[in-house]
């Protein structure tokens, strides 16, 4: 059972002209957690404009907590923090971004000790391994996977970061595992490809829409059978257009709604990452890995693809993740090298000088398969597989800037072959893989980071 403690919390919104609104903030917790235990005195943050307000605990032994703001139409966070009685923190957390302007709404914030791992409020049913994981405004996209008998399922969901719960939309048109998923700019997600429910890969094209009630609506765009695929990873490369890598590689473009083979471009067998767009909408994406380019690195920029001859041999490598660091460049996390071992490296890549750089710093163990994801300032490396096969449980956290290992923090469950996703609060949430018993997991877990 998931704890949801009410403290009162809120946010007065005054705007010009008298108008007025309120955001009521919830707390919650992991399941069976109490959000508010060990905690004497309580801290309410808003970042615009910057205002402070505490709270020790009352006769009652609840908090109150109402913050007066100037609603401005600006966008900002709010921060609870639970402190003990030595003054430290112990459980915090936040909203994602929030418009400040004369409206009533109420939001939930999930709470948990700083730099750890916790139990989501919710869990993922059927369990199921192979999701395609999309990042969205508000939250992260499952959709398909393997459950426990290896089958794909048509399940589609969405973790909503306002509020913490699941919502469950329209099943897939037709079941599916290792689907690629990607969201667009704007309400759309795409899906492509993956094994259908005869074990062979598809190339299917749906364009999900998350905001047509009650469940989201699918319609189907045109594609070519020859570009069947399971498995391969997707970027977002402009407006409404993708990069799924493979053999061959395809070019989604969701304005159009057609799937094209991309002529011309280097072997591109591999983990794409977008980097940047430009105001014109060019979009620069890298994608590494064993089956890429003349030496495992291609650059898709300003329309057309480059090799990248000169890349390192290290380069060549599957079961890693690329991610995007925050001044463009990229970092290229783990996998297997050439002779099958997962590999401790770290990469750089320097968009600017298009060229790489071994990192000083390494993973604390070797792994492969791991769920990655940057969230602010945080590279949050999470489980895999090691050496001798065993899946592991921990996450390894390393700085987005400096690129310096942190941090090894224990998972709530182990798991290898999961899905990280960045979501709007600096959270991370993982969800599925396969756990040390070789069955999907079902849980649910997020990682929340240090107090800024």
């Amino acid at each position: 059972m998931t704890a949801r403690r009410a403290a009162w919390l809120a946010v007065a919104l005054c705007a010009c002209q008298g108008a007025t609104g309120t955001i009521d903030i919830d707390l919650v917790a992991a399941p069976g957690v109490d959000p508010l235990a060990g905690v004497d005195r309580v801290r309410l943050t808003l970042t615009d404009p910057v205002t402070v307000v505490e709270s020790a605990r009352g006769p009652d032994g609840g908090f109150a907590l109402s913050l007066e703001v100037d609603a401005r139409g600006q966008a900002a966070r709010v921060a609870f923090e639970g402190l003990d009685a030595a003054g430290d923190v112990v459980v915090w957390g936040q909203t994602p971004v929030l418009p400040m302007s004369a409206i009533d709404a109420r939001v939930t914030v999930y709470v948990a000790p700083p730099h750890g791992w916790s139990e989501a409020p919710v869990a993922l049913a059927p369990a199921r391994t192979d999701i395609g994981a999309a990042a969205l405004p508000f939250g992260a996209l499952w959709a398909g996977g393997r459950d426990a008998d290896g089958a794909p399922v048509d399940s589609l969901a969405i973790y909503n970061a306002y509020f913490h719960d699941l919502q469950v939309g329209d099943p897939l048109p037709e079941p599916r595992a290792a689907i690629a998923a990607a969201a667009g700019l704007r309400q759309f997600v795409y899906l492509f490809g993956g094994e259908g429910p005869d074990g062979e890969p598809t190339a299917t094209f749906w364009r999900f829409a998350t905001d047509v009630p009650p469940a989201g609506r699918y319609v189907e765009l045109d594609s070519d059978p020859a570009l069947a695929r399971t498995g391969d990873r997707i970027a977002l490369a402009g407006s409404e257009t993708f990069l799924v890598a493979g053999v061959p590689p395809v070019l989604l473009d969701g304005g159009r709604g057609r799937a094209t083979a991309v002529d011309g471009a280097p072997p591109l067998d591999g983990v794409p990452a977008l980097l940047a767009v430009s105001d014109a909408g060019d979009a620069e994406v890298l994608v590494v890995g064993a089956g890429v380019g003349t030496a495992g690195a291609a650059v898709l920029s300003g329309g057309a693809f480059r090799d990248l001859p000169d890349a390192p041999e290290g380069l060549r490598r599957t079961g890693h993740a690329v991610v995007a660091l925050p001044n463009g460049d990229a970092l290229v996390v783990g996998g297997r090298g050439p002779d099958g071992a997962p590999v401790a490296a770290l990469a750089r890549y320097r968009r600017g000088d298009r060229a790489f750089d071994a990192v000083a710093g390494a993973l604390a163990t070797p792994r492969a398969d791991a769920a990655v994801a940057r969230a602010g300032g945080l590279v949050v490396v999470a489980g895999g597989t090691d050496g001798a096969g065993g899946v592991l449980g921990d996450a390894e956290v390393v700085d987005a800037d400096t690129l310096e290992p942190l941090a090894s923090v224990p998972l709530v469950v182990p798991r290898t072959g999961a899905t990280a996703v960045a979501l709007g609060n600096d959270q991370v949430v993982v969800a599925g893989g396969v756990g040390a018993d070789g069955r999907p997991v079902e849980v649910v877990e997020l990682y929340t980071p240090p107090v800024p």
